[in-house]
């Protein structure tokens, strides 16, 4: 097995946003069932709470150290208007 296929550290932030930007479009979509919805917002709900744990700042320098990543991942969420993350990872 290839090393560059296991997850590592920094695939932490976009895997959870990925994942709770799926779960988002689903619950706001209007045409998944009720029981499709009500399962992705506990899925939302279960993401954000283990997302809120990974605020440490290993998470930050090992996605910024990623060459796949750097801070191209933080400054695409100024668009979202979640710009304190950027700016937290650019201190570092």
């Amino acid at each position: 097995m290839c090393a560059s296929t296991y997850p590592t550290i920094s695939l932490v932030y976009p895997m959870y946003n990925h994942l709770m930007d799926h779960a988002e479009k689903i619950m706001k979509d209007g045409k998944s069932s009720k029981s499709l919805v009500a399962a992705a917002k506990v899925a939302w709900n279960k993401l954000s709470e283990y997302y809120n744990k990974t605020s440490e700042s290993v998470h930050y320098i090992s996605t910024i150290i990623d060459p796949r990543w750097k801070l191209e991942y933080f400054r695409s969420w100024i668009e979202n208007d979640d710009d304190i993350f950027y700016r937290k990872a650019k201190k570092l």
